[in-house]
C-alpha cells in the first residue's frame, strides 16, 4: 500500500499526532495491527469470566501496545494463558484501574437514565477508557445542579465547558463561551449518548477530518 509523503509536515495525521510526515505510514500499519489485536482481546474481556476484572482497553500507537485497565490483577495470568491471547501477549500492557467494564457500563446506563428523566440540554456523556470512567460535559455546572446531583452516585468525571482550565480537550474562545459552539476531542471507540439517537460509539476518524464532536 502506498501513502502520500509531503515535503513538509502537512499530512492531517502528522499534524494530529505531532510527527513528521515520513512516520505516518509506519504508524498507520502499527495502528491497524493493534486494532486487530484489540478486537480479539475485547471479545474475550466482554465474557463473564473477565468483564468484572478488567476495565476496558485503549491503543497506544507510539508505545506500540494495548493498555489493559486492570481491576483484579489475579486474573491477568488467566487471561494470558488463553491460546487466543498468547500470540499478542507482548503487545499488552496492564495498568491498574478502579472501574471494571461491567461497572462502567452499569454507571453509564444509569447516567443515561437520568438524562432521559431530567432532559438536561447540551450535555455530552461518554466513556473515556484512558481515564477509566464515564465523563459528562456540561456548558455550566451551576446551571445543571439537579442533573449532576442525580448522577453523583455513579461517580462520573464532570467537566465544565465554561471553565477553560477544566480540560485540555476543550477548544474555546477566551471570551464568553457559546455552549452551542463548544467542541470536545473524542477518541475513536469512545461511547457517546445522544438524547435523540441513544447510545452509540464513535467510529474510525478519517484523516481528512479533525476528531472533534460538536455539542449535542
Amino acid at each position: 500500500m502506498y501513502y502520500p509523503i509531503y515535503a513538509e509536515q502537512h499530512h492531517p495525521l502528522a499534524t494530529l499526532w505531532e510527527v513528521d510526515d515520513t512516520e505516518v505510514p509506519n504508524l498507520l500499519e502499527r495502528e491497524r495491527t493493534l486494532i486487530a489485536y484489540d478486537k480479539t482481546l475485547n471479545s474475550i474481556l466482554q465474557q463473564a469470566d473477565f468483564i468484572s476484572s478488567f476495565g476496558g482497553t485503549y491503543i497506544d500507537i507510539f508505545e506500540n501496545h494495548i493498555v489493559v485497565n486492570t481491576v483484579d490483577s489475579s486474573k491477568v495470568n488467566d487471561l494470558l494463558a488463553l491460546p487466543q491471547i498468547k500470540p499478542i501477549e507482548s503487545f499488552l500492557s496492564f495498568k491498574e484501574a478502579s472501574n471494571s467494564m461491567s461497572r462502567l457500563q452499569y454507571n453509564f446506563d444509569q447516567i443515561v437514565q437520568q438524562v432521559n428523566l431530567i432532559r438536561p440540554p447540551l450535555v455530552i456523556v461518554y466513556t473515556d477508557m484512558i481515564d477509566n470512567n464515564n465523563v459528562i460535559y456540561v456548558p455550566n455546572v451551576a446551571s445543571y445542579t439537579e442533573f449532576l446531583d442525580a448522577t453523583k452516585p455513579f461517580d462520573p468525571i464532570v467537566i465544565d465547558i465554561s471553565d477553560p482550565s477544566s480540560s485540555q480537550n476543550l477548544a474555546q474562545s477566551r471570551r464568553n463561551v457559546n455552549p452551542r459552539s463548544f467542541k470536545v476531542k473524542v477518541l475513536g471507540g469512545d461511547g457517546l449518548y445522544n438524547d435523540r439517537a441513544g447510545t452509540c460509539s464513535v467510529g474510525f476518524w478519517r484523516p481528512i477530518f479533525t476528531n472533534w464532536i460538536h455539542g449535542i
